[in-house]
C-alpha cells in the first residue's frame, strides 16, 4: 500500500567539496543532531571529494553522480574571464534536475538547529510552490533595471542558501529560461553574484509562488543570517522575536580561521563531528 504523499520525506541537498571540509563538518553534525533520517545528498562542486566521500557513510549521505556539463558550459558564457575556482557555482542548479516530490537545498556554511521535515508539507498540499527564508537581498540578486519589467513587480529576492520546492514545477525548464532570456537575464542580474540570479530569475520567470518560512510557519523566526540580531546564549540560540531559529547560516565571506559572530556555536558543532567521525575509526 502507498503511503499518502504527505508523508513522503523532503531530500536535503547540498553542494561541498574537501576544500570547505571545516565546513562540512559542522554542517553535517548539525544536521543529522537535528534530522537523523531525512535523506541528504550532496552535489560535488569539484574533483576534489576524497574526504567527503570518507564523510559519507558516516553522516549518511549520498553523492550525487550527476552530469553538470550544461551548468558548468553556462557558467563559462555567463562569467566568463572570472577565476576557475568560481566556475562551479551554477552547479547549484542540477539541483534542478533532480526529481523527488520535494527537495531542499541548503547551503554548507550553515548550521542546522531544527528537525525540517515539515518545511515540505506546503509544498505537498500545494499552498506554496516555492519557500524561502531571507528576502529583499538587494543588491545581490538583482540590479535596478528589474523594476522596469512588470513580471519582476512581485519577485522576492531571496537568498539561494536555502530553498524548498517541488521539482515538477521547475525540471528541464530552468536551463531553457536562462537560455531563452539571457540578454534580459544580463540585463538584471546583479554583478560579481553567481547562482543566486539565476535562481531568483528561474523562480520569477517561472511565477512560482513562492512562500517564506516564516509566514508560512509562524512559530519559525525570519532571523537565520549569523550577523544578524540572532544570539547565543549557553548553547542556545535565540531570535530578538522569540520564533525557533531554523539555522544560522554564515553567508557572505566569512573567515572561518578568524574570530567572527557565533563562532562558538560553529565549533562547538564541528568539535562534535570530529568526535563522531573518532567513533567510526576513520582517518581523513
Amino acid at each position: 500500500m502507498t503511503a499518502p504523499a504527505t508523508l513522503v520525506p523532503p531530500r536535503v541537498v547540498f553542494m561541498g567539496n574537501d576544500a570547505v571540509f571545516a565546513q562540512a563538518l559542522a554542517f553535517l553534525e548539525s544536521f543529522r543532531a537535528h534530522n537523523p533520517l531525512l535523506r541528504l545528498a550532496m552535489i560535488p562542486f569539484a574533483d576534489d571529494i576524497r574526504k567527503m566521500e570518507r564523510l559519507a557513510p558516516i553522516f549518511n549521505f549520498d553523492i550525487l553522480q550527476l552530469d553538470t556539463g550544461r551548468w558548468d558550459g553556462l557558467a563559462h558564457e555567463f562569467h566568463p574571464g572570472v577565476e576557475q575556482k568560481y566556475m562551479n557555482r551554477l552547479r547549484k542548479l542540477a539541483i534542478f534536475d533532480l526529481d523527488d516530490p520535494a527537495i531542499i537545498y541548503i547551503d554548507l556554511d550553515t548550521v542546522v538547529l531544527q528537525d525540517l521535515s515539515f518545511i515540505a508539507e506546503k509544498l505537498v498540499d500545494h499552498s506554496t510552490d516555492f519557500i524561502c527564508t531571507a528576502t529583499n537581498n538587494d543588491p545581490w540578486v538583482y540590479n535596478e533595471k528589474f523594476r522596469t519589467h512588470p513580471q519582476f513587480a512581485r519577485s522576492k529576492r531571496f537568498s539561494d542558501g536555502f530553498f524548498a520546492f517541488d521539482p515538477r514545477n521547475i525540471g528541464n525548464k530552468a536551463y531553457n529560461i536562462l537560455i531563452e532570456n539571457k540578454a534580459l537575464y544580463f540585463e538584471m542580474r546583479a554583478s560579481g553574484v553567481y547562482s543566486q540570479p539565476a535562481t531568483n530569475f528561474i523562480v520569477d520567470m517561472l511565477a512560482l509562488r513562492v512562500g517564506e518560512v516564516h509566514r508560512l510557519y509562524p512559530h519559525i523566526s525570519p532571523q537565520v543570517w549569523y550577523a544578524g540580531r540572532l544570539k547565543e546564549l549557553d548553547g542556545k540560540v535565540t531570535s530578538s522575536d522569540g520564533g525557533k531559529v531554523l539555522f544560522v547560516h554564515w553567508a557572505g565571506p566569512v573567515d572561518f580561521n578568524h574570530d567572527f559572530k557565533l563562532k562558538s556555536l560553529f565549533e562547538h558543532f564541528q568539535s562534535a563531528g570530529r568526535a563522531r567521525i573518532a567513533e567510526f575509526g576513520v582517518v581523513v
